[in-house]
């Protein structure tokens, strides 16, 4: 389940660093305020998508939760390549939702799969996992942006994320369905 946490931990720390960059490459004329707001859509979308994620099955969420999180990664390459505010709003919503679900599936089964004699401790290490993910994925995004400027760094991250979606929905199958 760590991948997990990984995974939807770094989308959402990417989206939330580097959201107003993209929101400012495409609306140009958009104070830093106005770029902030897409960080608080995808903020507000995550909270509203743990509760209501909470009522369904672990691996549905997880999967759901992955399948968001490719679809923001692309919603946002075509942000680029169109220059659309309304696909960076609507990158920012599919984010926020498969964020949400990621982390709620995942962190769902840790407590139901984990000892009660353990859970305290298993709980802090995903949670580390998590913010390990989203600081590595920050730090590797900016860099990606300094050599290879936006478009090339979202195209390389997408990519990475797709493998990793790939290869953790393989290894889920351990969850009820």
């Amino acid at each position: 389940m760590a991948r997990v946490v990984v995974a939807a931990s770094s989308v959402g720390a990417a989206f939330m660093a580097f959201g107003p960059t993209l929101a400012r490459e495409v609306v140009p004329r958009l104070g830093t305020g106005g770029a902030g707001l897409i960080a608080a859509l995808f903020q507000v979308v995550a909270g509203c998508s743990q509760m209501t994620a909470s009522r369904f099955v672990q691996r549905t969420t997880v999967q759901a939760g992955f399948v968001l999180l490719v679809v923001s990664l692309a919603g946002c390459l075509v942000t680029l390549a169109m220059g659309s505010a309304w696909s960076l709003g609507l990158a920012a919503i599919a984010d926020g939702m498969g964020y949400g679900a990621g982390f709620i599936g995942s962190s769902s089964a840790v407590t139901e799969l984990a000892p009660p004699q353990r859970r305290a401790q298993l709980a802090s290490t995903y949670l580390m996992a998590g913010y390990l993910g989203s600081a590595v994925s920050t730090i590797g995004l900016g860099a990606l942006m300094d050599a290879l400027k936006v478009q090339g760094a979202m195209s390389v991250f997408a990519a990475l994320l797709l493998a990793s979606v790939v290869l953790i929905m393989v290894s889920i199958r351990r969850l009820p369905k």
